[in-house]
């Protein structure tokens, strides 16, 4: 992944790929969906850095332009919980 690209991600997407905005748009939507039909349930989502990195952005409140600050191992684990009113962070990259 290029350098330039990273700091330009907002407005710019990798050839053939969607925009960022439809990305985020797609996995909030999603999210909100599993998390509101397993409302008092634990549930595992298996993904990509991507989709992991705008979960826990979102969780944690960081602005979108910040998602690459967040290094994400492979195969990682990061437990959320979430409630009406947010979220909290329990383990990121564990």
């Amino acid at each position: 992944m290029s350098r330039g690209w990273l700091t330009h991600f907002l407005h710019h997407s990798i050839p053939g790929a969607e925009r960022f905005g439809a990305f985020k748009k797609r996995v909030t939507c999603e999210l909100d969906e599993i998390v509101s039909a397993n409302t008092g349930s634990c549930v595992a989502i298996v993904t990509h850095a991507g989709v992991v990195r705008l979960i826990l952005a979102g969780a944690l409140g960081v602005p979108d332009r910040n998602l690459f600050r967040m290094a994400l191992d492979p195969g990682a684990l990061s437990v959320i919980d979430f409630f009406q009113d947010g979220a909290t962070v329990q383990l990121v990259n564990g």
